[in-house]
């Protein structure tokens, strides 16, 4: 049987734990600078936003430290799944 790789990634924060998923890391970080983006006014004050994805995102989880991340790249089977009724 053959396997598809997939980075899935969290984010917690007071709220609670948001969940991102994507074939590849660049499009997971997309989506963690989606995050960072819509919260950097809030969460970082005055600080300059920087202007790369990877700066952005180091920057917001440094100054924000109550906030954590973690990713990681999972297996999973590449096989067609269908939902039977009962």
């Amino acid at each position: 049987m053959a396997t598809k790789d997939i980075w899935v990634g969290i984010i917690e924060n007071s709220d609670g734990t948001n969940m991102y998923a994507s074939w590849n890391k660049e499009g997971l970080l997309e989506q963690f600078d989606e995050y960072v983006k819509y919260w950097w006014d809030r969460e970082c004050g005055a600080a300059e936003m920087p202007l790369t994805v990877r700066e952005r995102f180091n920057a917001y989880f440094e100054i924000v430290d109550d906030e954590y991340y973690n990713w990681d790249k999972v297996k999973i089977e590449d096989e067609d799944k269908k939902i039977k009724d009962k």
